[in-house]
């Protein structure tokens, strides 16, 4: 009888079947590999370190509008959490800018009317331009001589 580490008892020369249970919520990954966290709402700061914790390194980190992610929170990952690489492996971030405000220019022409005093007609031209979300507004003086 031989007295493991423990307090176990075993045979010399017996035969001995260990279990290994992993610990609930524990991330295990294959030697030489890393898998990609899912960081997706989690702040720019913490991904990254999630990432390089992983055994993956942070790539290119791109930023974009986003209705429903924070501004500053992670969008998404390139490759996709759970996806399993070489360790090393570069891994790129999307990171939202928050709602967007988006800008547009827009174009609106007016219309003039002149009038002439006698036997005489006037005609009128006016322009405006307007900005907003792609319309356009305008407003058109005019001017008019007449004769009689």
């Amino acid at each position: 009888m031989h007295m493991h580490k423990g307090g176990a008892l075993a045979t010399v020369g017996a035969l001995v079947a260990i279990a290994f249970v992993p610990a609930a919520n524990a991330a295990y990954t294959i030697p030489g590999t890393c898998k990609v966290p899912n960081v997706k709402g989690a702040t720019l700061a913490a991904a990254e370190a999630a990432i390089t914790k992983a055994g993956c390194k942070v790539g290119q980190v791109t930023s974009t509008a986003s209705s429903t992610v924070t501004k500053g929170d992670v969008i998404s990952t390139s490759p996709a959490a759970g996806t399993t690489l070489t360790s090393g492996a570069t891994v790129k971030i999307t990171e939202s800018t928050g709602t967007s405000t988006g800008t547009g220019k827009g174009t609106g022409k007016g219309t003039g009317k002149g009038k002439g005093t006698g036997n005489g007609k006037g005609t009128g031209k006016g322009k405006g331009t307007g900005k907003g979300k792609g319309k356009g507004k305008g407003k058109g003086k005019g001017k008019g001589k007449g004769k009689h």
